[in-house]
C-alpha cells in the first residue's frame, strides 16, 4: 500500500535515501520549520512541500515521520525545531529519527572532562526520553546511540547508499575531512583531536571553521553550469519559496537540474582524494564518512558509534581513539599510495555490501510495517 507520509525538511542527505521508499512524502514548508537545501540533494519525484498553514486535516496522513536530536529541549539560534508541537498535535502513527547522541555534559571549552571520560546528562536524556514516551517510535542511526538514550520504543537502522552514485576516487589529493562545523560542537565533532591528528599534514577540510584554523577547501559547486542561471531566474520570476521552487512542472526540473548538479559536484571533490579522515567522537554513524568509502577512499576513523562491529582494523581501515595513532595512520598513508588503494578498495567493497541501500530501504520498511501493524 502506497501510504501519505508527513515529514519535513531536516537532514537532506539522510532524506534523500529516505524518499526512494515506495510512498507519498508531504515536507511541511514555512514558518518554523527549516527549508529544503537543494544545493545538497534535488527531490524525488514522490515528494512535494507543503505549507502548514495550509494544512486542514492532520488526520489526513497515515503516517508521520518527525526529526530531532539531543538539542530538542533547547534548539541553537534560529534553528528551527518543530518537533515537539507534531508530536503533541499529531494523532497518526509516528516514527521519529534521533539523529543525535544521547545528552553530554562537556568540560570547559565545549571538550571531555578531565580523563577524556564523556558523561551523559541524565536529567535531559530522561527529559526527552520523557517527552517522546511510547507516542513514537525511535529510529536512531547506531546501536551505541541506542544503548544510551534507551527509549521506550526504538530501533536502530544504519544509513545506506546506492554504489552506483559514487564513482571509484581517481587518488589525485591526499586527506579529506567533511564535517559541518567542528567549533560549534567540539567534543560532539572531535575538534581538539582533529587539530592534534592532523598538524602538519596534508589534510583538507570542508565545513565552516575559519580557514585560518584550517585547510579548508571551498564548498563544491558546479562550474560553468547553465542551472545556476536558470535557477537564479526562476527565483527572480517566481519567488524563492520552498512552494515555488518545488512546484511541478518546469520549476520543479530547474530546481533538480541545480540539486544534481551541485550534487554531482560534491560526489566529484570527494572522488579526487586518496584518504577520508573521521575525527568525530559523538556523531552517530556520519554520512560523510560512508560517501569516502563508497568512493574507495582509505578510512582513518575514531572508534565510537558501532566501528568496531563493520570495520576491521588494518584491513577495510584503519581505527584508533588517540591523536597519535591516527597521525601515525594517517603520515603512513600518505607516503603510501599502494597501502591506501588497497586499504581504500577493501573498505569500498565492504561498504557497497554492508551499507547498500537496499539494507536500509528493507530495515524502513519493516519498521514502517511494524509501527501500522501496531496502531490496527
Amino acid at each position: 500500500m502506497r501510504l501519505r507520509v508527513l515529514n519535513y525538511p531536516w537532514h537532506i542527505g539522510h532524506q534523500y535515501e529516505l524518499h526512494r521508499l515506495p510512498h507519498r512524502f508531504f515536507l511541511l514548508v514555512g514558518d518554523g520549520f527549516r527549508r529544503w537545501n537543494f544545493r545538497s540533494r534535488p527531490l524525488r519525484p514522490n515528494v512535494e512541500f507543503l505549507p502548514a498553514d495550509r494544512v486542514s486535516d492532520w488526520r489526513a496522513f497515515d503516517l508521520a515521520i518527525l526529526h530531532f536530536d539531543e538539542e530538542v529541549l533547547d534548539p541553537p539560534a534560529g534553528q528551527p525545531y518543530p518537533f515537539r508541537r507534531l508530536l503533541e498535535r499529531l494523532e497518526v502513527p509516528i516514527i521519529a529519527i534521533c539523529h543525535g547522541p544521547a545528552p553530554f555534559l562537556a568540560g570547559p571549552g565545549g571538550e571531555a572532562s578531565p580523563g577524556g571520560a564523556v558523561t551523559i546528562d541524565e536529567t535531559r536524556r530522561s527529559a526527552i526520553v520523557g517527552m517522546v514516551g511510547d507516542k513514537a517510535l525511535v529510529v536512531t542511526n547506531s546501536l551505541q546511540a541506542a544503548r544510551e538514550w534507551r527509549f521506550a520504543r526504538a530501533r536502530t537502522i544504519w544509513h545506506g547508499l546506492d554504489p552506483d552514485e559514487y564513482p571509484r576516487s581517481s587518488y589525485e589529493r591526499k586527506v579529506l575531512t567533511i564535517v559541518n562545523s567542528l567549533a560549534r560542537k567540539p567534543l560532539y565533532q572531535g575538534h581538539r583531536l582533529y587539530k592534534e591528528a592532523t598538524a602538519g599534514l596534508p589534510c583538507d577540510y570542508l565545513g565552516k571553521d575559519p580557514a585560518a584554523e584550517f585547510r579548508r577547501v571551498s564548498p563544491p559547486r558546479p562550474i560553468g553550469s547553465p542551472w545556476r542561471l536558470l535557477w537564479n531566474a526562476a527565483d527572480l520570476l517566481g519567488g524563492d519559496g520552498d512552494a515555488a521552487r518545488g512546484a511541478p512542472g518546469l520549476r520543479r526540473a530547474i530546481s533538480n537540474g541545480y540539486g544534481r548538479a551541485h550534487f554531482r559536484a560534491y560526489r566529484d571533490l570527494i572522488g579526487r582524494y586518496s584518504i577520508y579522515f573521521n575525527p568525530t567522537r559523538l556523531s552517530p554513524m556520519p554520512r560523510s564518512r560512508l560517501e569516502g568509502l563508497f568512493c574507495g577512499l582509505a578510512l582513518v576513523t575514531t572508534r565510537h558509534h558501532d566501528v568496531d562491529q563493520w570495520l576491521e582494523d588494518g584491513v577495510t581501515g584503519f581505527s584508533a581513539d588517540d591523536a597519535a595513532t591516527l597521525r601515525g595512520r594517517l603520515g603512513e598513508l600518505c607516503d603510501d599510495p599502494g597501502l591506501c588503494r588497497r586499504l581504500g578498495e577493501a573498505g569500498r567493497q565492504m561498504a557497497r555490501e554492508r551499507f547498500h541501500v537496499r539494507h536500509y530501504l528493507k530495515a524502513w520498511e519493516d519498521t514502517i510495517e511494524e509501527v501500522l501493524d501496531t496502531r490496527r
